[in-house]
């Protein structure tokens, strides 16, 4: 399951939330986005792309300096399903649409 670490110095923490930082989701979809194209050169599978987010539920917070876990599904060709864990705790959990690069 790939690993994401969210830098304790991450430049968003700073506005969200002053004195109880938290990671924006926007923020999250990003890191999610950039973890799929690894994942797809690990996994050797054709260069995709996400495209649109179809459903995200959140769950849990992600604070400076945590460690996520992704468990990527590819469910068809155009639909992707990620199931986010921050200690082995689902925090996360949606799915996206996809294509091909």
């Amino acid at each position: 399951m790939p690993t994401i670490s969210i830098p304790a110095q991450h430049p968003s923490f700073k506005g969200h939330f002053p004195n109880y930082p938290v990671l924006p989701a926007v923020v999250l979809l990003d890191f999610l986005n950039e973890n799929f194209k690894q994942y797809c050169l690990s996994e050797h599978l054709p260069a995709q792309k996400i495209t649109g987010i179809k459903k995200m539920k959140f769950t849990g917070m992600i604070k400076p300096g945590d460690h996520i876990d992704v468990n990527w599904t590819i469910k068809k060709t155009t639909l992707l399903k990620a199931t986010i864990f921050k200690d082995e705790e689902k925090i996360a959990d949606g799915s996206f649409l996809i294509e091909n690069t």
